[in-house]
Formats: structure tokens, sequence, C-alpha cells
């Protein structure tokens, strides 16, 4: 009886590591998709409890309506990408989320633009991950102008 509880106790210990290597983990963003300079300030993004969040060099963070983690959208070199629209500056911010229902799994997406020394965010867009760069309407048709 002890050798039957043993060898269910060691099979069972087996298939949790098995299957915690086995699972994934959600792949971290580029240090270069994490920061961006806009409007001359240098912005970051962080954790903020499992949102993701700007943090601004004077230490104060605004909120998007992203989960952790995200991303800056890239540009052709793989560099955060910023968009000027009627001298505007905009940034995305991404999260994408694999799904074993879609695909390509699920992104997330919203832009900041620096409007009158203030950083307004727009609503959020959800569509299908890729790996593409992003059209420029995306950056600019989540805004009211």
């Amino acid at each position: 009886m002890i050798k039957f509880c043993f060898k269910a106790l060691l099979l069972a210990v087996l298939l949790h590591s098995v299957h915690a290597c086995a699972t994934p983990l959600p792949p971290q963003p580029s240090e270069k998709l994490m920061t961006v300079t806009l409007g001359g300030q240098l912005l970051s993004l962080v954790d903020a409890k499992g949102q993701c969040a700007l943090l601004k060099e004077d230490g104060s963070t605004q909120l998007t309506n992203i989960a952790w983690p995200c991303r800056f959208s890239p540009n052709r070199a793989g560099e955060s990408r910023v968009e000027v629209y009627q001298s505007i500056p905009i940034v995305l911010v991404e999260h994408c989320e694999p799904s074993s229902e879609v695909a390509a799994g699920q992104r997330q997406s919203q832009a900041i633009r620096l409007r009158a020394e203030r950083y307004e965010t727009s609503t959020v867009n959800t569509s299908r991950c890729g790996s593409g760069v992003q059209d420029q309407k995306m950056f600019t048709a989540l805004f009211r102008w």
C-alpha cells in the first residue's frame, strides 16, 4: 500500500512539473518599446497593479485602460513609434493576449496624445494580434478631433 501511494505521489509531482514547464510565460516587450520621447519628455511604461501606466519624468503616472504587460507600437526599425497629426504627437500602447480560441490572440490598443501640454488617452480598440506595423489611422481615429 505504501509503495502504491509513493508511486501515485511521484507521478502527480512529475505531471505537475511537466505542466509547469509546458505552460509558456507571456512574452516580455523589448526594452526599446518600453520608452518613448513625446513632446521632449521621456515616458516609460510600468506595471500599476496589472494595469499599464505611463511613468513621466516627474515621477507621476497616468493609467491607461490596457492590461500589463504592454508596449509602445513599433516603427519599422523596431523602436517606439511616434506619429504627428495636426502638429500633435501621438503614441499607441498595445497589449496582446494569446488565446486558444482566436489563432492570433486579441490585441488591445490605446492611443495617447500630447495636446495643450496634457496627455490624453483615447478609447480602446480591440483587434487580432499581429507582428506588423500599425496603420496611422490607429493613432488618430481613436480620438475625437
